[in-house]
């Protein structure tokens, strides 16, 4: 099943030399700083790696809950309505009383990321329709084609200085003439098109009136979604309430 790599920003912190230091003490100069802001900064990079590696281990178990739960429903859904992307996840001791444990919301989103073309093709080989019938690929997505313009052509380096140096004239001519001006600076030509296989507009929805859990899950591996997890903590009661 598909993995969301969870991103966070690192912050390291590099201990002060002392004599039994890489680093000779001498090189760097060691000052006071009032209060206790280093070691409360030290012990929150540590504190850092530590929840770093918890939510590593529990982001699987937490991502592969929601995701089947989510595809579970979605796949018994009888209208485009009833279809969810969130479900908040408890521990399961906790689960009778949910006001007043933490949750995690569970997002599965229909934002679709980069994929292989060559291996969606192969993951729909792999399934079949509820029906039984064979899936085809372009049953299900389309290739897309995407504009790109390379305006390094515009720059040219200055035999004097050395730097690269706007070309305002070759600019203006190929807003122009864009063909007639390539052939003149002997440059190719700056609009390129792409294409990338995409899933299609309704795809999202077809897919779980089509295939069942097991199927949908195969063809994420090949087609993958953004998903999240977001702690959500209990409220907790202001004194004399």
């Amino acid at each position: 099943m598909n993995k969301v790599t969870l991103l966070m920003a690192k912050t390291t912190l590099d201990s002060i030399p002392t004599k039994s230091s890489k680093k000779e003490t001498s090189t760097i100069e060691t000052i006071p700083v009032k209060g206790n802001a280093v070691s409360r900064y030290a012990q929150a990079c540590d504190d850092q790696k530590k929840a770093e590696a918890v939510k590593a281990e529990c982001a699987p178990v937490l991502q592969e809950a929601g995701l089947l739960h989510v595809f579970e429903h979605n796949v018994e859904a009888t209208s485009a309505t009833e279809l969810i992307s969130s479900v908040n996840l408890v521990d399961k001791a906790d689960s009778e009383d949910q006001e007043t444990v933490d949750r995690v919301q569970f997002t599965w989103s229909r934002k679709n990321l980069k994929n292989d073309p060559e291996a969606v093709k192969a993951a729909f080989l792999q399934v079949t329709t509820k029906d039984g019938l064979p899936a085809k690929w372009d049953d299900y997505c389309e290739w897309q084609l995407e504009a790109a313009f390379d305006a390094s052509i515009f720059m040219e380096k200055d035999p004097r200085t050395k730097k690269k140096k706007f070309q305002q004239a070759r600019y203006d001519a190929f807003m122009e003439a864009l063909k007639t001006v390539c052939a003149e600076h002997k440059v190719d030509m700056p609009l390129s098109l792409t294409k990338k296989l995409v899933p299609k507009e309704d795809f999202h929805e077809r897919r779980f009136k089509d295939f069942d859990v097991d199927a949908n899950l195969a063809l994420l591996g090949a087609l993958p979604n953004s998903i999240a997890l977001e702690a959500i903590r209990p409220v907790e009661s202001e004194e004399g309430e």
